[in-house]
């Protein structure tokens, strides 16, 4: 399967072979249809937009989203590329996760919007970081049943660990068993002097998810 001129589609099936042949295109290999499905009418203006999970042939472990819209115009949009980076970026912060006793699970996840550019990974991090914006997403379960003020102490060590972490955004989540009690957002590209959480951030953001949650 080449290069193609076919940049539009009429029905469904139709639109599954143009964005296969677009993500060929795209990454020079083949890609198969991964889990749900999306086909829907967005009006007159823009027409139908076909979206689905897909994966490279013989990797069903690196699943992707990738969308095609009607419009001739319309580039396909994918976050496959993220797969170019996920190990190493997301072992900077389980490496972090790792030295925590006081952490029983963790999820860690790289995230990216999709994207209509193409990169490799031969890119820069830093620049691929900032154009898709992307950010890993951590979820830590601590244990059960312990004070409010051992988890404002256990998390601000958290926050000051992945903190450290260089050139990596990170959404972290909080959850005393399975009930949530800390939200935060830490931004690589900070300005120099700004303040980091203290521990009365951590503990008026527990006080909040508290309330929100009961």
């Amino acid at each position: 399967m080449g290069e193609t001129a076919i940049n539009h589609f009429n029905d469904e099936e139709e639109a599954k072979q143009v964005l296969l042949e677009k993500l060929y295109d795209k990454y020079g290999i083949e890609f198969e249809l991964n889990g749900e499905e999306r086909y829907l009418d967005n009006g007159p203006l823009w027409g139908y937009t076909y979206g689905c999970e897909v994966n490279p042939i013989g990797h069903k472990d690196q699943v992707a989203k990738a969308a095609l819209n009607q419009r001739k115009t319309a580039k396909m949009h994918d976050d496959y590329s993220l797969w170019f980076f996920k190990d190493e970026v997301e072992k900077k912060v389980i490496d972090k996760l790792q030295e925590k006793s006081y952490i029983d699970s963790y999820k860690v996840l790289l995230d990216i919007n999709t994207t209509p550019d193409t990169w490799t990974a031969e890119d820069d991090w830093n620049e691929y970081r900032k154009a898709v914006n992307a950010v890993v997403d951590t979820t830590v379960c601590l244990e059960a049943g312990k004070t409010d003020e051992e988890y404002v102490d256990e998390l601000y060590d958290l926050v000051e660990a992945l903190d450290s972490i260089e050139d990596v955004d990170i959404v972290l989540r909080a959850k005393e068993g399975q009930i949530n009690i800390m939200y935060m957002k830490l931004n690589a590209d900070k300005e120099q002097g700004d303040i980091p959480y203290t521990k009365e951030d951590i503990r008026r953001e527990i006080e909040e998810e508290r309330y929100y949650y009961e």
